[in-house]
């Protein structure tokens, strides 16, 4: 601690601000940047709620607390782009006009999403996974390696100015998953494809909310909105998801 001290004070410490700490994936990146940070790196480590901050690594690095700032962006952002990437798109797009040095992390889906979130709708649907994937595979990847790859980031791992897609190792089908998690518990299950339209038609009329902040979920098996839903399957049938990289090998080991 002596020791970086000594350094903060002679301009020789580097500080490197992790936000939203109490996130999902904000908790698992926090205590990645604690492990892999150097002597000379100052971890700091935010949240909107002091209390949700992680208590070992803040014991670990004796990390300050702070509040984040939060600068609110207003936007009209093209309707062609499909709905779960469009903000990001408008921000990365003033990251690469800023003239500013940047990262950009580009997360696949998350293969965590199918037990927590599409998994509970299939007996709501009557022992069916309804999607609109239209059997395209995607690299699905872990969440937590997503974190890792950003705490990677934040404290400066990676090429300047370079975005990083944040892939699974392999394409895998929704059907393929599917099928695996039957043969793990023994629930029988159908895996139906529908087109975009009907899907959306189907959840609408069985009122899953168009949005999250003031929809009604208490009757419903899953807290997505209508676009995020129909989003992910979207995104694999358009092919979005289907290339794979090394980000996640070259950046956390």
């Amino acid at each position: 601690m002596q020791r970086a001290l000594s350094q903060l004070a002679n301009g020789k410490t580097k500080k490197f601000v992790l936000t939203g700490a109490d996130g999902n994936l904000g908790r698992v990146a926090a205590d990645f940047m604690v492990d892999i940070a150097k002597p000379e790196e100052q971890v700091v480590i935010t949240s909107y709620d002091l209390e949700t901050l992680p208590a070992e690594p803040l014991s670990a690095s004796s990390a300050p607390a702070t509040r984040p700032l939060s600068v609110p962006v207003e936007t009209d952002v093209e309707e062609e782009i499909p709905f779960l990437p469009r903000d990001h798109h408008f921000i990365e797009k003033i990251m690469m006009e800023s003239g500013l040095d940047y990262n950009i992390q580009r997360n696949w889906l998350y293969m965590d999403n199918i037990p927590t979130l599409f998994a509970p709708s299939w007996k709501f649907c009557g022992n069916k996974w309804l999607s609109n994937s239209h059997d395209v595979p995607g690299a699905y990847v872990a969440r937590e390696d997503c974190s890792r790859v950003f705490a990677a980031l934040i404290l400066g791992r990676g090429e300047p100015n370079k975005v990083y897609d944040a892939t699974g190792p392999e394409l895998v089908q929704q059907k393929d998953l599917m099928e695996w998690m039957c043969q793990q518990t023994g629930y029988k299950c159908e895996y139906v494809d529908m087109p975009d339209e009907e899907l959306t038609k189907w959840w609408l009329d069985r009122g899953l909310p168009t949005d999250m902040a003031t929809g009604d979920f208490s009757q419903l098996p899953m807290k997505l909105c209508i676009g995020d839903a129909i989003c992910c399957g979207e995104m694999l049938g358009n092919g979005a998801m289907i290339n794979t990289s090394d980000t996640v090998e070259k950046l956390t080991g």
